[in-house]
């Protein structure tokens, strides 16, 4: 799951508590993810799995889950990118970075025109 207001890439247990977190390339200690989160870390339990959670433009706390096998693949692309931002190499916010992705992914495998989604089954 992308928190996409901390940039942080959590993973959840069965029981949607944090078991580990990224920032980049850099995997958040117990203590640093309890500083971020408070302690005990809370539960995420209004993360409905397997049901795809996305996010609004606007900022403020939201949450990019990466819930199938064929989300895996924007885990490190997501890490790359906060990366590029803490290193200065992007000059984007991390909703800003979330927002291009998706947007990049829906142009990739969603059946669009003229911005219309259109169903999948027209296209055969």
């Amino acid at each position: 799951m992308f928190d996409v207001e901390k940039g942080l890439v959590l993973k959840l247990g069965e029981h949607k508590e944090v078991l580990a977190a990224l920032h980049g390339r850099k995997n958040l200690t117990a203590d640093e993810i309890k500083a971020i989160y408070g302690s005990p870390v809370p539960k995420f339990e209004r993360i409905e799995f397997p049901k795809v959670t996305s996010f609004n433009e606007e900022d403020g706390k939201h949450f990019w889950t990466f819930s199938t096998y064929f989300d895996m693949c924007k885990v490190p692309q997501v890490l790359m990118g906060v990366e590029m931002i803490l290193q200065g190499k992007v000059n984007k916010t991390y909703n800003e970075l979330a927002t291009a992705m998706r947007r990049t992914v829906y142009r990739q495998y969603v059946h669009m025109q003229d911005g219309v989604v259109h169903p999948a089954d027209t296209y055969g």
